[in-house]
């Protein structure tokens, strides 16, 4: 009797069949947990991670292992659920608030035409007893912005508070003034757009090195007020990237233009350090949000009155009508002749458009995407180098001007800062009245040495007071702010002016973080009675504006056409520029200009000011 013989395993080989069954079905079963990024290879792409059991890794995963990874993810979405439910309770909140935080005296409003600050706006004056001084009536020499509660009631036409969309952005590769130029283009593309603004991460700017006793890291929040922006401004919310991340990508909620769902390198949400060294997060990032390629010097943004594809069809026509193929836009054509402020949007965009033959729109399509992500270095072909109201343009006159109030009252320096000026200010003042000037006045310069790329503004300090002594006279009292650490190089002007340099103040603000002290430089400067600074120098753009705000809030002479009492040392061609109206030109970075500050409060009237 024959028979089949039955192959038999021993227990042993047995076990071991069951137990690598289990590990692939613990590892099938936990796969959407773990972590998108280990130690093994990474599709830059979409921030996706691919375990690799092939011959070429010779990894072995334990089952403790595959556990652990499976808590950490369930602990990550866990987390980011509480962040989120956080961010949904503090915009709900927002919703709830009455229109104004503020209050108002409405009798002074009726009796004088202007409303009285009874001391809970965080916007009106300037009080820097927390700083140990100046006192307020010293201190509101430095206030050029203005508190108008009903300018917090604006939405965006894009606004929608039921559908969070957001704007992230890159900080610029340059220097302080360029990095808070393309900051103020982010704010207010945010606000446009009636998106989420996200800040960047924490990092170390270029040049801001100056404080050993500090970190030298940074965010935007140590140097402008984001925080009372957001509480004021029902339609405003401002948020850190690792926030956002943590609402918006850890929950698995953020697709890439191909529709996948990404996860943040290494699963990370904080990213900090340099800026050069965040080039990491910034190409996974630019990789997934498909950044449009606006090109300043190319395009403005246009922003319709409402959404929809009629807005679009209404912005590209304003452009065909201007047919500037026949007539072309010219600078000489309005030189000391400003387009009104509330003109037609095509006789506005015709001065706006400078050298630029096309608008950038922003229409459904993009308005749709869940973020709208800018980028900050050349090699991109989309930096932020602009000032805002250079590359915004807006259907709605009303909008546009809302947005240049909505930079001046809200993007200045944070109190600290602006109440350190007060206190030299102050000081400068008493030195004048010492030097024979009973009224204190004193006049002031930006000069430029350091590490300017534009050689032809490093002139020597003979031919600087060469081409100021007409405009400031002998013996005056001379505030400079500069990077000249050679102050010997200034002797032909010591010759003839009292020359003070921040130097000469720093024991009065002995607190004050040194990496503080260009922005010091610049609001001294903004208070002299003439100013002249170097072109091409955002340095010295940036005192140029908020002289320019001064004007409008003081009603100086000239207001009206947005011109003022300040020159360029350097280039010479340039020199009486800003004593006359001009109109955008390139560079447009190259200096900062009367629209962004003429007429501002055009349609707001006196009683809606808390004074």
């Amino acid at each position: 009797m024959s028979s089949t013989a039955i192959p038999t395993m021993s227990s042993h080989r047995v076990m071991l069949l069951v137990l690598a069954a289990c590990i692939v079905l613990v590892v099938v079963l936990n796969m959407s947990y773990l972590p998108k990024i280990v130690t093994t290879s990474i599709d830059y792409s979409t921030g996706n991670l691919f375990l690799d059991f092939s011959e070429q890794s010779k990894k072995s995963v334990s089952i403790k292992k595959v556990k652990e990874w499976s808590e950490k993810r369930k602990e990550a979405k866990v987390k980011a659920q509480s962040e989120n439910n956080k961010l949904d309770d503090k915009q709900n909140s927002k919703q709830q608030r009455p229109s104004s935080t503020k209050t108002t005296t409405t009798a002074s409003a009726s009796n004088s035409g202007a409303q009285s600050n009874s001391g809970s706006s965080k916007i009106a004056g300037l009080n820097c007893d927390k700083y140990g001084g100046p006192s307020e009536d010293v201190a509101a020499e430095m206030v050029y912005w203005r508190d108008i509660p009903t300018d917090a009631k604006y939405h965006s036409p894009h606004y929608d508070s039921q559908t969070p969309k957001y704007l992230t952005f890159e900080p610029d590769e340059g220097g302080w003034n360029n990095i808070r130029m393309s900051m103020e283009t982010a704010v207010a593309l945010a606000h446009a757009m009636g998106r989420i603004l996200v800040l960047p991460p924490e990092q170390k700017m270029y040049l801001l090195d100056k404080d050993k006793a500090e970190k030298n890291r940074f965010t935007f929040r140590k140097f402008f007020p984001f925080d009372d922006l957001a509480e004021e401004h029902q339609a405003v919310d401002v948020i850190s990237m690792d926030e956002f991340l943590k609402r918006e990508v850890l929950t698995e909620s953020f697709k890439d233009t191909k529709g996948k769902v990404v996860f943040p390198p290494g699963n990370q949400t904080i990213f900090e350090g340099h800026v050069r060294d965040g080039q990491h997060f910034w190409s996974w990032w630019r990789k997934v949000t498909d950044p449009p390629i606006w090109d300043f010097s190319r395009c403005v943004v246009g922003i319709a009155k409402d959404p929809g594809p009629e807005g679009t069809a209404r912005l590209k026509q304003y452009l065909e009508t201007l047919d500037l193929d026949k007539t072309p836009r010219t600078v000489e054509q309005y030189i000391d002749n400003p387009t009104p402020v509330d003109a037609p949007p095509s006789d506005r965009l015709r001065e706006m458009l400078a050298h630029r033959r096309e608008i950038c729109i922003y229409d459904d399509n993009l308005q749709s995407r869940k973020v709208m992500h800018f980028m900050g270095d050349n090699d991109s072909g989309a930096r932020l180098l602009v000032h805002f109201y250079a590359y915004l343009f807006f259907e709605d006159w009303k909008q546009d001007l809302w947005t240049k109030r909505y930079v001046r009252d809200h993007l200045r320096y944070i109190d600290e800062i602006q109440c350190a000026a007060a206190t030299i200010v102050r000081a400068v003042r008493e030195k004048a009245r010492a030097n024979g000037d009973p009224a204190g006045q004193f006049d002031s310069m930006h000069i430029r040495r350091g590490d300017f790329q534009y050689k032809e503004t490093r002139i020597e300090a003979a031919e600087i007071l060469e081409n100021i002594q007409d405009i400031m006279p002998a013996n005056a009292t001379l505030f400079i702010a500069t990077d000249e650490r050679n102050f010997a190089f200034f002797k032909p002007l010591m010759n003839r002016y009292n020359v003070y340099f921040l130097k000469d103040f720093q024991h009065l603000v002995p607190n004050l973080n040194k990496n503080y002290y260009g922005m010091l430089d610049q609001l001294i400067a903004s208070r002299g009675r003439t100013f002249a600074g170097a072109y091409y120098s955002t340095f010295t753009g940036y005192i140029a504006r908020m002289r320019g705000y001064h004007t409008q809030k003081d009603k100086t002479k000239g207001w009206k056409e947005g011109i003022m009492n300040s020159y360029y040392y350097v280039l010479k061609e340039h020199k009486s520029e800003l004593v006359h109206y001009f109109p955008l030109k390139g560079p447009l970075w190259g200096r900062e200009f009367p629209v962004a500050w003429r007429d501002i409060d055009h349609d707001v009237h006196p009683s809606q000011i808390i004074v």
